[in-house]
């Protein structure tokens, strides 16, 4: 099973089972003695220029403490080999370790599972009975989870994006048993959850699933990015923004901190989130660390704690999308009764997700967080002394520039990452004795057809069409151009009709753009691809557009 940290296979099932015998109390925060990990030496404190040498976004804000944001440079030193296990996937999201020496993806747009093996080779698509997924901007079959007792149950999780018949859609968790073979299947599939409201909106469903100590279910979460969502974040009669705790079979546990109050939703753990992307279970606390999206600079690491408010959106490091800076909700960065964030990037880095490395085999990573990052094209390593981060490295896997989508410690105490795109790979990062790093190539996508998006409702499906590599567009907004987009693609002429939706996070670009449907009948916004409210493009950046 994936913890989501690791110290080795056989000390992951020792450590488990010990759990399980313990009689711990579920309710106080998921803590248990930090004896039940492995001790990590104390980093020696460190000075210097921090990793981050571009300029904040001018919020004025400052960090309530040291090393709060922008930590020094510290480099661990470690020559590493990188290479691809397997390649092949279309937009994944993420993965998780089967016990055999195999891997589970989820495919975001296709909606499905594909299970790779060690020499690489993949399976069919996984979706027999995998419910119907919403599949533009950032929604689709998101994270997967095996279940503590995989090995006894085949049990899996995972969350997508769900739609509605009335055009919305919201995050959901289903489960199911996983049949490996030949053709591997899905069995008596169930939907354990459904976030309420849903709203109209692609963009900001989270998710990540983290098992507790306890069994129960962490399912985390997005506000759904506009305004009607956001303005819910730290309603406690909303399930938007929130970090929710459910039981395997979706009902919800009695110590969950607002279970019998009419004013409040029972499942929901902690609140007032904007777009969880990254989480994991520590291994000497047990609590539940997560990293999230913050708008233009702000990204933040929390601990996800029992009916704390993370402050989204009244109380923020980030700003609002635009070059005037403007600040969100009160203006403020801290505020009494608000939990103020570990750590935090302005500007950002776009999470995407984040693993603790609790291993013997590379020592010198041994208590260190892996950040990946979806705009940055590199994984941060944290150096930590408890929840503190005491540095910054900034490590790339790739001769080119690749997003990350997921990353891991696997059993063997290796790094593996999950790269996003047409042409996404799930990359192995191990030591070497001696000599400078080896990257991995940097793939590139065939000028093919990708996967058709699932149809949402009576809406007829819709073929991604064939472009160069991954480019689909390059965008510039001139400043005196009034909000209106020159756009330049392989794929189509400047001032066509861009006929699908896309997202992207290049040079802190986040949500992204969406151009709207077409061919058909000229119009204002069509032809001249009128920029969203929800989007950001400053004068003099570009970017390119992926799926």
């Amino acid at each position: 099973m994936r913890t989501r940290f690791a110290s080795g296979l056989a000390a992951t099932v020792s450590f488990l089972a010990l759990v399980a015998c313990a009689n711990t109390d579920p309710g106080a925060e998921q803590q248990v003695a930090a004896t039940a990990a492995p001790s990590i030496p104390t980093p020696a404190p460190v000075t210097g220029p921090p990793a981050e040498t571009r300029p904040g976004n001018k919020g004025g804000y400052q960090p309530a403490f040291t090393y709060q944001t922008r930590a020094p440079a510290i480099q661990a030193n470690v020559a590493f080999d990188v290479t691809t296990v397997a390649s092949g996937f279309v937009t994944p999201f993420g993965f998780e370790f089967l016990p055999n020496g195999k891997f589970l993806i989820t495919e975001r747009l296709a909606g499905q599972f594909r299970i790779a093996d060690a020499n690489g080779n993949l399976s069919a698509a996984i979706k027999n009975g995998v419910p119907e997924v919403v599949a533009r901007g950032q929604a689709g079959l998101l994270d997967v989870a095996l279940d503590p007792n995989f090995a006894t149950n085949q049990m899996v999780y995972w969350s997508y994006s769900e739609p509605q018949a009335d055009g919305t859609n919201n995050t959901a968790v289903a489960k199911a048993k996983l049949i490996d073979g030949a053709q591997p299947r899905l069995e008596n599939v169930q939907v354990i959850y459904h976030q309420a409201p849903s709203l109209a909106s692609n963009l900001h469903y989270g998710s990540r699933l983290v098992f507790a100590r306890d069994g129960t279910l962490f399912v985390t979460q997005g506000e759904r990015s506009i305004l009607p969502g956001r303005v819910q974040a730290e309603d406690l009669k909303s399930g938007l923004g929130k970090i929710v705790r459910i039981k395997t079979d979706g009902t919800i546990p009695a110590d969950n901190p607002y279970v019998g109050r009419s004013d409040a939703r029972p499942e929901i753990w902690s609140y007032g989130h904007r777009n969880v992307q990254g989480a994991f279970l520590h291994p000497a606390t047990g609590e539940l660390w997560e990293m999230e999206h913050g708008p233009q600079g702000g990204d933040e690491i929390n601990i996800a704690r029992k009916a704390r408010d993370y402050g989204w959106p009244s109380v923020t490091y980030g700003v609002e999308y635009g070059a005037a800076n403007t600040k969100i909700g009160e203006g403020l960065s801290q505020k009494t009764g608000i939990e103020q964030p570990l750590y935090y990037w302005d500007p950002v880095i776009a999470p995407g997700a984040m693993t603790y490395y609790n291993s013997d085999v590379v020592k010198a990573w041994k208590g260190s967080i892996f950040v990946s990052g979806l705009n940055s094209n590199y994984i941060a390593r944290l150096t930590m002394d408890g929840e503190k981060v005491l540095g910054e490295e900034r490590l790339s896997f790739s001769e080119g520039r690749e997003r990350y989508r997921d990353i891991a410690v696997g059993p063997d105490g290796a790094l593996y990452a999950l790269t996003d795109g047409p042409a996404a790979r799930l990359l192995k990062v191990t030591a070497k004795a001696s000599g400078a790093s080896t990257l991995a190539p940097a793939a590139t996508a065939a000028p093919a057809a990708v996967a058709t998006a699932a149809p949402v409702g009576n809406a007829p499906a819709r073929t991604e069409p064939p472009v160069a590599g991954h480019l689909l567009a390059l965008v510039t907004l001139p400043a005196k151009d009034g909000g209106r987009l020159s756009v330049t693609t392989p794929g189509w002429n400047n001032n066509e009709d861009i006929p699908f939706k896309y997202t992207q996070y290049q040079d802190n670009m986040f949500p992204g753009l969406e151009w709207t449907q077409g061919p058909s009948a000229r119009s204002p916004t069509r032809s001249s691809c009128r920029i969203r409210s929800s989007s950001r493009v400053v004068a003099g950046q570009c970017c390119t557009g992926r799926w």
